[in-house]
């Protein structure tokens, strides 16, 4: 089944956002899920261990993502696959907005 395209612009206002990381499901299937993130800069996800594998896009903004005992920083287009049983997290150095997508999809 093919869904309608999705725009990202436009799905969270960022003057009314609260505090802490906002994030808009994508998609979900029993498979994969798929997740558009929003960070304020200094705002992230901490480190922690997942049994899934993970693909980030960078599409707005800096981050700073943590895999397993290395650190990188990432930039508008640029992309990253994390192992299932890699530990992980990620934190803005300006505001950013990310699309990840987990398989399997963690349980929601």
């Amino acid at each position: 089944m093919i869904h309608n395209p999705i725009s990202l612009r436009g799905l969270i206002d960022w003057k009314a956002k609260d505090e802490g990381p906002a994030e808009v499901e994508l998609t979900r299937s029993p498979h994969m899920s798929a997740v558009c993130l929003y960070l304020q800069e200094g705002e992230g996800v901490p480190g922690h261990k997942a049994e899934r594998d993970m693909f980030l896009y960078v599409d707005q903004g800096r981050v700073v993502v943590t895999a397993g005992e290395g650190r990188v920083e990432m930039g508008p287009g640029q992309t990253l696959v994390i192992p299932a049983g890699a530990s992980r997290g990620v934190e803005a150095r300006e505001r950013a907005i990310l699309i990840v997508v987990q398989s399997p999809p963690d349980r929601a």
